[in-house]
């Protein structure tokens, strides 16, 4: 349009500022629609998270401490005006953040007996939190059609979670 040599008569410039305002809207849309995606996963493993007996147990004051990331990427969250900086901050707090977070609060307290350190169960403490994503699960087929595919899947997905327990690792479901 801008190229048109006359672009200035008639009406062509009333309607390209028409249609900039409606593509502004648009992107303002998705840009907020994005926003409350992300709140409402980041709110939901907040959740999760506060529901846990680990949780509960600490001081009012270490409560805050473990809430503080949340809110942090939250506000990261409210002020970022490109959808994929959004998108890349709520991935890398679900993959990263939140599992460091469990992991942290799942940690078995460490005691100090005779002024040697002691950590606690061996089987608790070792391995890693897995996300249940991340989980590699052998599925030959690309496509579930039928019950009993969706039982072979559940199958399949039950396998690769106890492959990973067997190898003392935890999952994040």
């Amino acid at each position: 349009m801008l190229a048109n040599s006359k672009c200035y008569a008639g009406n062509l410039m009333q309607t390209a500022k028409t249609r900039l305002t409606k593509l502004q809207k648009d992107i303002q849309e998705a840009i907020g629609q994005q926003r409350r995606q992300a709140a409402i996963e980041i709110s939901g493993l907040r959740s999760r998270l506060e529901s846990m007996p680990e949780f509960s147990r600490l001081s009012s004051q270490k409560q805050l401490e473990t809430i503080k990331p949340f809110e942090t990427v939250l506000h990261r969250i409210g002020d970022e005006p490109l959808i994929a900086v959004i998108r890349d901050s709520q991935r890398r707090f679900v993959e990263v953040t939140y599992p460091r977070i469990l992991a942290e609060l799942t940690k078995p307290p460490v005691v100090i007996e005779d002024e040697t350190i002691k950590g606690g169960d061996a089987s608790v403490t070792a391995g890693t939190i897995v996300s249940a994503r991340s989980l590699s699960v052998n599925f030959s087929k690309p496509m579930i059609t039928t019950a009993y595919e969706a039982d072979d899947y559940a199958k399949a997905i039950k396998a690769a979670i106890v492959a990973e327990i067997d190898k003392g690792n935890r999952i994040q479901v």
